[in-house]
């Protein structure tokens, strides 16, 4: 998977370089174990999917950050959108009322931090 590194978050790191920072050690060890007819969107899904739950909502709320303070591009947007996904129905089971509350919640806990 390759992800685009050109665009910076507040913090001066690239976005893309966190993502790949929190899925580097899983796709380590996942990769000879996917089947070779997944697309890269399922591939990456399949991933995330792995992730513990507390590295899952720091990625979604790392993505809503940026997303907040600029336009994201495809490589960087698609990740987090599937991001969004696999949190929604992991955590939230599909509930996106509760996923609203989590949110606005961490929001206003951020902006205390």
């Amino acid at each position: 998977m390759k992800l685009q590194t050109r665009n910076r978050s507040a913090c001066g790191v690239p976005i893309a370089a966190g993502l790949l920072a929190v899925l580097s050690p899983a796709m380590d060890s996942a990769s000879a174990r996917e089947p070779l007819a997944l697309t890269a969107s399922q591939a990456l899904r399949a991933e995330f999917d792995r992730l513990p739950e507390a590295q899952l909502q720091r990625l979604v709320l790392q993505c809503e950050r940026e997303a907040a303070a600029r336009l994201l591009d495809a490589g960087e947007g698609v990740p987090c959108a599937t991001a969004l996904d696999a949190l929604l129905e992991r955590v939230f089971r599909g509930d996106f009322t509760a996923f609203l509350s989590w949110w606005r919640a961490e929001r206003g806990g951020a902006a205390h931090r």
